[in-house]
């Protein structure tokens, strides 16, 4: 997982022999690798989780489009365990959600259409939970750029402890320049961070 942010490269122009200017993946895959590891560092929490008997529920609001794969989710320890499940809560997109892969008699789940699915990129209410339910909600805390629909569970903390956080860069704040190019001893002071975490539901 530590070796997936480095497949994208952009680059930092240097000159190479005889004056020709080379991009230097290297220095560039350092940037990318810094500012947008943190997704996938969460993703190794989330996988670490022990299921309970009565199964867990992990949930995700705004972060939905970076859940990488079904393969980081914890997977059944023992039959003992119950289901995990990963699932929508409500934020300010308004599109329609990814669904689920059905249980099909002949084994190809692939070839069934999900339910309530359409061909508008309608909105589809069945898609969320509440946020009530989950045991689990991974989330990027975004301070004053927060909504009514899309809180700083973070912040949160009678109800939520961290599991795990990871800084993760705000492309609102930081400049285009230092979005993608790192430059030793400039980049530090010129980008900002926030806080990508796994959070868990504290017992009441």
């Amino acid at each position: 997982l530590h070796v997936i942010a480095w497949v994208r490269s952009g680059g930092v122009i240097n000159r190479g022999r005889g004056g020709r200017r080379r991009r230097d993946p290297l220095v560039d895959g350092m940037q990318v690798y810094k500012a947008y590891h943190a997704p996938m560092d969460v993703y190794r929490h989330v996988h670490a989780i022990t299921p309970t008997r009565e199964g867990i529920r992990i949930c995700v609001g705004k972060e939905w489009y970076r859940f990488p794969s079904s393969f980081f989710l914890p997977p059944p320890l023992a039959s003992s365990h119950g289901a995990v499940s990963f699932d929508f809560i409500k934020s300010e997109f308004s599109g329609l959600l990814p669904g689920k892969f059905a249980e099909h008699a002949s084994g190809n789940a692939t070839w069934v259409i999900p339910e309530a699915m359409n061909n508008m990129n309608a909105e589809e209410p069945s898609r969320y939970v509440d946020v009530a339910t989950c045991d689990y909600i991974i989330d990027q805390d975004r301070g004053a750029m927060s909504t009514a629909l899309e809180p700083n569970f973070r912040t949160h903390r009678r109800e939520w402890e961290e599991v795990a956080c990871y800084p993760f860069l705000e492309p609102a704040r930081t400049n285009a320049l230092y979005r993608a190019f790192y430059i030793p001893g400039v980049s530090a002071k010129q980008t900002v961070y926030n806080a990508y975490c796994l959070l868990k539901r504290k017992p009441f």
